[in-house]
Order: C-alpha cells, then sequence, then structure tokens
C-alpha cells in the first residue's frame, strides 16, 4: 500500500471506541464500499478500538469482501489490538469467501426466526 492510500479510521468513523454493533460495521463498509468498488485500495484502521465483535467485523469487513473479487488484496487491516480479534476477522473472510456457507447459515437463521 502506498503513502497515499485512503484509511478509515474505526474509531472515528462510527464515533466510539466500541465496534460492537452491526450497524456500526455497516458504518464503515459504507465508507470503504466505493473505493473498493473502484477497485482501490484502503485501509481499515482499528487503532483506538477498545471492544469489537464478530457482528461488527462480519458487517464491515466480511461485507466488503464480497464488493470486488479483488476486495482481498484491496483491503489492509490495522491496529488489531487484541490477538483473538485477528481469529474473528479471519473467520469473516472466509464465511465472506464461502457464499454456500454463508447462504447455508443465512437460510438456518431464517428458520430460526421465522418458525
Amino acid at each position: 500500500m502506498q503513502e497515499n492510500t485512503p484509511s478509515i479510521n474505526v474509531s472515528d468513523a462510527i464515533g466510539t471506541s466500541n465496534a460492537i454493533l452491526h450497524s456500526f460495521g455497516m458504518t464503515v463498509y459504507d465508507t470503504a464500499k466505493p473505493l473498493v468498488q473502484e477497485n482501490k485500495p484502503v485501509i481499515i484502521d482499528f487503532n483506538g478500538i477498545r471492544n469489537l465483535t464478530s457482528a461488527f467485523l462480519h458487517a464491515s469487513i466480511g461485507n466488503l469482501m464480497t464488493v470486488n473479487p479483488n476486495s482481498i488484496h484491496l483491503i489492509t487491516v490495522n491496529g488489531l489490538a487484541n490477538p483473538e480479534w485477528n481469529d474473528k476477522l479471519q473467520d469473516a473472510i472466509k464465511l465472506a469467501l464461502n457464499p454456500e456457507k454463508r447462504d447455508a447459515i443465512a437460510s438456518e437463521l431464517n428458520e430460526l426466526f421465522n418458525s
């Protein structure tokens, strides 16, 4: 990534150091999506984040992985303070890149909540 690569500071984008809500993740997604759609690199910076959930990562990074076939090469994630957060990030990426599994989980959740 070059020095002039756009960077999104998560805590600035969501207005809190707690990246815990799906809606907060969608804010980061909505901010980065136009860059990824244009095949431009972007840095997602988690410096300053105190709490991070899988829901946030699936809504933000996971969704970004589905925007462009090159997404995995366009998005750089910095500042994951907790080693467990990287595991959550990798899980979100794997799920996003596996449409069959993603659809199966969505179907199961739909059944669970609509039964």
